[in-house]
């Protein structure tokens, strides 16, 4: 008879983490291959080389996953977040994504990826209390 336990761990290891990404990580590679194609970071800087903004995520399966894009308040409205966003876009189709997509909270910034041809796919109510949590897609074909 096999022998197992569970054990609720709130500071796990760095190693114990990795070790299931891994497992997950080789089952993937198995059934579908490999279509890693890279982490993706452009950054915003102002004349004196100060970050003022940026968008990271990466490029995988065919999709661009846009995990943060964020502009400074005094540097808004004037362009820049759209820049960014175009500019990931842009290499995004340089690495052979199709598609893009990223999530956004009722509070931040769904209008600006509305108004940058994305569309939701999904959101969860109440996540946090009296907000939503929107999941938003955009072909990049």
């Amino acid at each position: 008879m096999a022998f197992w336990r569970l054990s609720l761990e709130e500071t796990p290891s760095r190693e114990d983490v990795a070790a299931m990404y891994n497992m997950i990580a080789a089952y993937n590679l198995e059934r579908v291959g490999n279509h890693w194609k890279g982490r993706l970071t452009i950054f915003a800087r102002d004349r004196l080389g100060r970050i003022i903004g940026g968008i990271t995520g990466f490029a995988d399966r065919g999709w661009l996953r846009i995990e943060i894009l964020v502009v400074q308040a005094e540097w808004r409205g004037q362009g820049l977040g759209t820049h960014l966003l175009t500019s990931a876009e842009d290499e995004a189709r340089r690495r052979g994504c199709h598609d893009a997509w990223l999530d956004t909270f009722s509070f931040q910034a769904l209008p600006f990826y509305t108004k940058c041809g994305y569309a939701v796919f999904g959101a969860l109510e109440n996540y946090p209390t009296g907000q939503t949590r929107y999941f938003v897609r955009k072909s990049l074909a």
